[in-house]
């Protein structure tokens, strides 16, 4: 399927959204009314050997059932028979990583990805692992992907990151939702200016989906500082260099002073950032309130 370049890809997630797989027990096809019924059914132990035996001859589809649904010993057994497996994938590019990825099972995601799997392998749609983590709010999988080489600011082919699609379902109830976005904007390389191809950045479609817009604004101001810190740094590293009576552009040693400065200036952006999370987690509840009796 073609598409415009200007094509928005949340709005296909909003009409289409029930078409992408989600959750452990996800059929596929399951509408968006049922989406909090499948995540909350279980089956018995013999309703999933059951499935086992139905794809015992075919491994690859297997293992990417297993991977959905959190069958890591199962998972463990394919890989030692073929390790390769690791690597397949369904119609659409999702690899047995996405599935884990998507359905937030921690141990499977470590174990697909100690097996080798490829951390930023792209859907059809140009979905990284993270992306699904993201889009259902797998905090703990997410941080795990980051850990092992993920790409905090992938784009998909419309445009979007992890960012965009965090904040695209902050208009949920579950909590993770708002914990999702508060790990990614802690993040010190995270590019939230970044646009989806319908020219929005995640703060845009954070303000129209719902109450953690605040979020974006907190570390707004906290990078605002880190900058305004930093210039003055800058001023007074190079105001220093300038009449020190040794100063020297070209001596060696102004260049260890500047890579000195360079590295305490960095610590501060360290000590910023951290100062900058702590902000977000500690100040969410009363901002969120604040936000909410405003908009009464």
């Amino acid at each position: 399927m073609e598409f415009p370049d200007d094509f928005n890809q949340l709005e296909l997630l909003d009409t289409h959204g029930h078409l992408i797989p989600r959750g452990p027990t996800s059929s596929w096809t399951a509408s968006k009314d049922e989406e909090e019924e499948v995540d909350e059914e279980t089956h018995s132990e013999e309703w999933y050997q059951e499935k086992e035996d139905a794809l015992k001859e075919n491994p690859k589809e297997l293992i990417l059932w297993a991977a959905e649904n959190n069958r890591l010993t199962t998972v463990l057994r394919l890989l030692a028979a073929d390790p390769l497996l690791v690597h397949c994938c369904d119609e659409d590019g999702y690899t047995p990583l996405h599935r884990a990825a998507y359905s937030g099972h921690i141990e499977v995601v470590k174990a697909l990805l100690a097996a080798g799997s490829v951390v930023n392998h792209r859907t059809v749609d140009g979905w990284t692992p993270l992306h699904s983590a993201c889009r259902w709010s797998h905090v703990a999988v997410a941080s795990c992907l980051l850990q092992h080489g993920a790409q905090l600011n992938a784009q998909t082919n419309g445009g979007l990151t992890p960012l965009h699609l965090a904040a695209s379902h902050s208009n949920s109830s579950k909590p993770n939702m708002a914990h999702i976005l508060e790990f990614l904007l802690s993040k010190r390389n995270l590019k939230p200016a970044l646009r989806s191809s319908s020219g929005e950045t995640a703060g845009d479609v954070a303000r129209r989906s719902g109450p953690y817009y605040f979020l974006f604004e907190m570390v707004e101001d906290c990078v605002n500082a880190i900058k305004n810190r930093r210039s003055m740094m800058r001023y007074l590293g190079m105001d220093y260099i300038k009449n020190d009576p040794r100063a020297d552009i070209n001596d060696a040693g102004q260049v260890v002073l500047a890579l000195q400065w360079e590295h305490e200036t960095s610590g501060l952006e360290k000590q910023e950032g951290d100062a900058c999370q702590s902000l977000i987690k500690n100040d969410r509840s009363v901002r969120s309130e604040k936000h909410i009796v405003g908009k009464d």
